[in-house]
């Protein structure tokens, strides 16, 4: 943080002697906080709180089972709960059990599942952990975990939400009344026909690598026990088909809560808070407008709505407008993301095209060292032979240092391919043919042949056929009569 409080103070330095030298410039630089980029709420300086967090069930000592209840539920929600909700949480050391885990975060078991698939977690299994029949899922993380946030991750450390918890900026008077309502699925169930499905868990021993299932001996008890209630469903399920009462209805279950919105009156998985300015610096000192003003630093509305409610804008760490967002809003709205130099240690933005563009010049960098030609290589990965071309001139050629492909191979310590036309050449100089034979003979044109010729005597050295057969250690030509050379008696000229 201090690194990126530098290069704002240095920027802010060259920019205070173009003030000096003109005075509307700080009009200027005033204006930029009347923009809306700047006047709507970041997510990262933004309080969230979930409508399916189970610690606020946990916060008011009500039951869990909410199964076929219908209404409005109010949740008072104050400064105490929003700090037991937002506080960052961390893993024990080596591990803590994900049940353990899902119930410090207020998530279900098959959230925490789902949050470990992404890499959040690095999970594995513990046979007979604590005394417990069966494998215990256990997770370890070195990072913060934000137990708000989508995949419970911190955004980057550059907005200061690490160093400046946002929990403990909440104002110590705050209360809201918030609603929340049940959120049920409805399906059609479907009986189970065969065996019960298992999952493939990649943590657990009972796995083998070839793929196959070894079940313990309270897993064969319980398929038993499911074989036999599946025939007592089928039995009863076959005699209401013969009275004909049979009714399929489909079944609601109960998947989590919504809030409703203070204000728009629709349901939202989460709220937000806005909080003011949590790392901005004071470039203009006292001479900075009034809080709230036209030119002053935004204010915003102090309470939780939904996203749409408070125009929320998303920050993602490889965008394009990223470094931007964050000058702008660590300046006070008085610099730009082209002022300050982005340092190295801040992720760059990679589309989706530039990676493409990426994998195409290493693929054809490759290739080429491999001894393709281009018209083999566009052929081959499906790409156009001018684009190809073009990467090599402007991409390939100038990170090496050369211009050519005989100087890229030169570089790259890798020796030029042999040319199979060249060796071709090279064969039938040493049966004796003449360039236009060579070059009828293999179908080419005669300044074709004549370039793979120059190309071979500067390649041995020599200055005539013999010279160069002799560099190749092949037999030396034989003499031949003008008419046995050209294969036939030549005719007398009158």
């Amino acid at each position: 943080m201090e690194e990126l409080q530098d290069l704002i103070f240095n920027a802010w330095a060259r920019v205070e002697q173009k003030i000096a030298q003109d005075p509307t410039e700080l009009d200027r630089r005033l204006a930029l906080r009347k923009r809306p980029v700047f006047r709507r709420p970041i997510r990262p300086w933004c309080l969230a709180i979930r409508a399916s967090d189970r610690r606020i069930t946990q916060y008011f000592g009500w039951h869990e089972n909410w199964q076929g209840w219908e209404g409005r539920q109010d949740i008072d929600v104050t400064a105490k709960l929003l700090r037991q909700l937002a506080m960052p949480l961390q893993t024990d050391r080596p591990y803590s059990t994900e049940k353990e885990m899902a119930h410090k975060l207020g998530r279900s078991r098959a959230a925490m599942w789902s949050i470990a698939k992404r890499g959040v977690f690095q999970r594995r299994s513990i046979h007979l952990l604590g005394g417990v029949k069966s494998h215990v899922p256990v997770i370890y993380s070195k990072h913060l975990l934000d137990p708000c946030a989508k995949k419970l991750a911190f955004p980057h450390w550059a907005w200061a939400t690490q160093h400046a918890w946002l929990c403990e900026r909440v104002p110590p008077h705050f209360e809201q009344t918030l609603q929340r309502i049940p959120r049920y699925i409805e399906f059609v169930p479907h009986p189970l026909t065969g065996p019960r499905r298992r999952p493939r868990d990649p943590f657990s021993r009972n796995w083998t690598q070839d793929g196959d299932y070894i079940p313990d001996n309270w897993e064969l008890k319980r398929d038993q026990i499911n074989a036999r209630v599946r025939e007592r469903y089928w039995e009863n399920r076959q005699e209401l088909l013969d009275l004909g009462t049979l009714k399929t209805r489909p079944l609601r279950t109960f998947c989590g809560w919504l809030w409703i919105c203070p204000r728009c009156e629709k349901v939202a998985a989460k709220l937000y808070l806005p909080l003011f300015a949590v790392k901005a610096f004071r470039l203009l000192g006292d001479r900075d407008p009034v809080i709230g003003s036209e030119t002053g630093m935004p204010t915003f509305e102090e309470r939780f709505l939904c996203s749409r409610c408070h125009h929320l804008q998303y920050v993602r760490n490889r965008n394009s407008v990223t470094w931007n967002l964050l000058v702008m809003h660590a300046s006070g709205g008085l610099l730009r993301g082209s002022e300050v130099p982005r340092p190295s240690w801040f992720p760059r933005a990679t589309s989706a095209r530039t990676k493409r563009r990426i994998v195409r010049r290493e693929e054809l960098l490759r290739r080429l060292l491999l001894g393709q030609s281009i018209v083999t290589i566009a052929r081959e990965i499906d790409e156009p032979e001018q684009t190809l071309r073009r990467d090599l001139r402007l991409h390939i050629y100038p990170a090496a240092g050369v211009k050519t492909r005989r100087a890229l191979l030169r570089a790259c310590n890798v020796p030029p391919p042999p040319n199979p036309t060249r060796a071709k050449v090279l064969s039938l100089m040493a049966q004796g043919l003449r360039t236009r034979q060579i070059a009828h003979r293999l179908d080419v044109t005669f300044h074709a042949v004549t370039a793979h010729q120059r190309a071979l005597y500067r390649q041995a050295s020599a200055h005539s056929r013999r010279d160069l057969l002799r560099f190749h250690n092949l037999p030396p030509l034989p003499y031949l009569t003008p008419a046995e050379h050209t294969g036939g008696a030549m005719r007398s000229r009158r």
